[in-house]
């Protein structure tokens, strides 16, 4: 048996298919179906996170079409679901849907690796929308550590946030397989950093842009990563991958950014740059050292920021700098 989700078919949504690119509402049906029919199986698992469709005659047709799928189906209700609780009558819907599904709810929750809980909803965390406002906020579900896989954004992104997995037919054109779920979850170099997450347990990392073989040491006194004609009087370390792949990402210099695995030889003390000017208790797990640092090998392959998050920093940053605020202390 396997476990397969999708979100947001919109099938005999008009709308929707122009905007996918199809002229022929059909031929975007068939294009969604297909997709489904190659994967699934009799003994599979199939779960919808909301929007079948968008209006009555449609969703009938979705019906009638997905219930000619072999597997068993769930639905995690959308907004354009009627069967949804966000719609006062929708009660009046469940004996249609339950002819189709197996199983219809607002929210789910499924076992991750390790015993991760995740979390399933239609709605992503926050106020992430495909319009310009954030809507049905009070039906979203509040982030308190979780990993969350949603529809309802219609973005090409997979990775749409922090523990976030955005599982739409508009970023996969087919059904996730729950294993790829499971990689993105347990393989941190898979996906975008999530902020304060620990790497691995007591290992540092070195983000910079500077080409290093294993053996080698970083040592202060040399070359600000960050900032022009200055020279550290420490070497930088953490232990999460958000904050080594900021420093590779940011580094002064030409080249790929690059991240190494250290090992400490002296001494190491929290980053004041971090814990006392934005998050006291040291969450992001930064550290210095006066001390050199030897390179026991490197990250071959991360995801790193986006583009636009990059550049966002960057701007961040340069106005920190034309403000004279952008002190380092070191």
């Amino acid at each position: 048996m396997s476990v397969y989700l999708t979100s947001d078919l919109h099938i005999s949504h008009r709308k929707v298919a122009g905007i996918r690119g199809f002229d022929d509402l059909a031929a975007h049906d068939r294009t969604v179906m297909s997709s489904l029919h190659k994967k699934l199986r009799a003994e599979d698992d199939l779960w919808i996170l909301g929007d079948l469709s968008a209006s009555t005659d449609g969703e009938a047709e979705a019906l009638a079409l997905l219930a000619e799928l072999p597997c068993r189906l769930h639905l995690v209700c959308g907004n354009h679901d009627r069967v949804s609780a966000i719609h006062r009558d929708g009660w009046k819907h469940q004996r249609r849907f339950m002819e189709v599904f197996t199983s219809v709810s607002e929210f789910a929750r499924r076992r991750g690796p390790d015993g991760v809980q995740v979390l399933l909803s239609h709605y992503p965390y926050g106020d992430a929308d495909h319009t310009d406002r954030a809507r049905y906020t009070q039906w979203r579900l509040p982030d308190e550590g979780a990993w969350l896989c949603h529809g309802h954004t219609h973005q090409p992104e997979r990775i749409s946030g922090p523990r976030q997995i955005h599982v739409g037919w508009d970023a996969w054109h087919r059904p996730v397989a729950w294993h790829e779920i499971e990689k993105i979850i347990g393989d941190p170099l898979a996906r975008p950093p999530v902020p304060f997450e620990v790497f691995r347990p007591g290992v540092y990392l070195h983000g910079t842009k500077a080409t290093l073989a294993p053996g080698d040491g970083v040592a202060a006194g040399h070359r600000s990563n960050f900032e022009d004609g200055r020279v550290s009087n420490h070497v930088y370390i953490s232990q999460t991958l958000d904050a080594a792949e900021w420093g590779a990402e940011l580094a002064v210099g030409d080249g790929p950014g690059r991240i190494y695995i250290v090992e400490p030889t002296g001494d190491v003390e929290d980053d004041p740059n971090v814990t006392d000017k934005r998050f006291p208790g040291n969450p992001t797990l930064s550290f210095r050292s006066r001390e050199p640092v030897r390179v026991v090998g490197e990250l071959e392959s991360w995801t790193g920021h986006s583009p636009a998050q990059i550049s966002a920093m960057r701007d961040g940053l340069a106005e920190l700098r034309r403000r004279g605020e952008a002190v380092i202390i070191d």
